[in-house]
This record gives C-alpha cells, sequence and structure tokens, in this order.
C-alpha cells in the first residue's frame, strides 16, 4: 500500500515546505473509519527526514494507516 504524505497544511502555515531541523508533528489518517487517527511527536529536534522515515515506520506497524499530514 502507498502511503500519501500531505504537506498542504505545514506549506500554508509556513509558506514552505517542510525542511531543516524541528520539532515535528505528523497525524496518521487510517482508511477505516472505526480504526482511531494516531499522532507521531518528535520530542527531540531532528531533521525532517529522519522524523518523515520515523512517522513512516509508525505507519508501517499500524496496518490501516494511508496517509501521513505533517502538522505545523
Amino acid at each position: 500500500m502507498t502511503l500519501t504524505i500531505c504537506t498542504a497544511r505545514y506549506e500554508r502555515e509556513h509558506g514552505q515546505k517542510p525542511q531543516g531541523r524541528g520539532y515535528w508533528r505528523f497525524l496518521l489518517i487510517s482508511a477505516a473509519v472505526t480504526v482511531a487517527d494516531h499522532f507521531v511527536n518528535c520530542n527531540t529536534e531532528t531533521d525532517y527526514h529522519q522524523a518523515l522515515k520515523r512517522a513512516t515506520d509508525v505507519a508501517a506497524l499500524r496496518r490501516h494507516v494511508h496517509s501521513i499530514v505533517v502538522l505545523p
């Protein structure tokens, strides 16, 4: 299954694509209505690509995730 990475909310808030180091937050959106959405927070300052890798790893463990939203 292919995951969709949605950065529109982040871009609208910050005026640029996600990049660099920061305290990144992601929302894992479930395809099933009965499964609750899940938040992934990076409590330490990390690079965007490393944080996204962590979010995709968590999404792989949760079978029903179909998209990841980068939160501002």
